[in-house]
């Protein structure tokens, strides 16, 4: 759930990542109030980053609004779509692997009047390539936030940057995008210091042997209980310092396969059996335990050593009392 003030934008502007060049293109949402679909939609690449930036969310001053995005019906947007405020936008952005249309359902609510508004679009996924890469590569940055790669050419640098690493294929492309918050990791204890982002590359052409060198010189790293983030530079280090990009070494990757993993699956139904009547005991036969013995033991017992340490006591100031008598006369 995420809070932000003003309410919904009337344009987003989205960004396709496509191979060396970044291009631009704006789609104009005219997003209206209720539940109806309108022809509002955007036409993004199946298995590219893609970031619709949603603007003009202030229109309205000291209204507190909490947005929550989703695909109708259901409760979350799809694995590695995620939504991120900015300023006063509202950042939409990720990837989905396969050809599909996604219908966007996003809930406004305000926190001092609690009405929401429920508005739509439409998502349409687009086979931009044939076939879709099997093989990606994911790095760790920490001194960006995702909010600050975007509007950018940071992309466009790490692209360049991987397909002279990549060599033995032909094109690689920025396949998945994410904040390290987006996918379990932790606020940063020093507030001053960034969030970080995650970002896949992705070929159709197996890895390299750079990349393959690479894994082999960070998997030293995998073995110490918490991986150091600072304890060791690799060979590539300054191809990303040149770009002022600080990369986590400890979160570096090969992913093998991965378009088959993360293909949509319906879920199927599976039959479970019925379970069988409970047919419990009947009150009258149970067990029953008297309790009278307990309570005479618990009450008989403190008395009795009260009686006996009282006693005891009297009797010896008696005692003691008697010799006094005595000695005096």
């Amino acid at each position: 759930m995420i809070r932000l003030r003003g309410y919904l934008p009337v344009f987003a502007i989205a960004f396709l990542f496509s191979g060396t060049e970044c291009s631009l293109e704006v789609i104009d949402i005219n997003l209206k109030d209720g539940g109806e679909f309108g022809p509002e939609k955007a036409n993004v690449c199946a298995g590219q980053v893609y970031l619709l930036k949603l603007v003009g969310l202030n229109t309205q001053d000291s209204n507190s609004v909490e947005h929550a995005a989703s695909v109708v019906g259901y409760p979350d947007l799809p694995r590695w779509n995620f939504i991120k405020p900015h300023k006063d936008d509202l950042l939409l952005y990720g990837s989905y692997p396969e050809n599909d249309t996604l219908d966007v359902q996003i809930i406004s609510t305000d926190q001092e009047t609690f009405e929401s508004t429920d508005r739509r679009f439409q998502l349409n996924v687009l086979p931009c390539r044939k076939p879709q890469a099997n093989f990606e590569v994911e790095m760790k940055f920490m001194n960006y936030n995702i909010e600050d790669i975007f509007g950018t050419d940071v992309l466009q640098r790490l692209e360049a940057v991987m397909q002279n690493l990549w060599s033995s294929s032909q094109r690689v492309y920025v396949s998945k995008v994410a904040s390290v918050l987006d996918v379990g990791g932790r606020k940063p204890i020093d507030p001053r210091d960034k969030e970080g982002f995650i970002v896949r590359f992705a070929a159709e052409q197996n890895f390299s042997s750079e990349l393959r060198g690479l894994e082999l010189e960070v998997r030293q790293l995998r073995n110490r209980v918490p991986c150091p983030r600072h304890y060791k530079r690799t060979s590539v280090e300054w191809r990303f310092r040149e770009l002022g990009l600080a990369p986590d070494w400890c979160g570096f990757r090969l992913f093998k396969g991965t378009v088959a993993a993360q293909r949509v699956i319906p879920p199927e139904e599976i039959p479970i059996a019925p379970l069988p009547p409970f047919d419990g005991p009947d009150l009258d036969e149970m067990p029953r335990r008297t309790t009278t013995r307990d309570i005479f033991v618990s009450l008989l017992v403190p008395l009795v050593i009260c009686f006996a340490l009282l006693a005891g006591i009297g009797g010896t100031s008696l005692c003691l009392y008697s010799n006094d008598e005595g000695d005096g006369k």
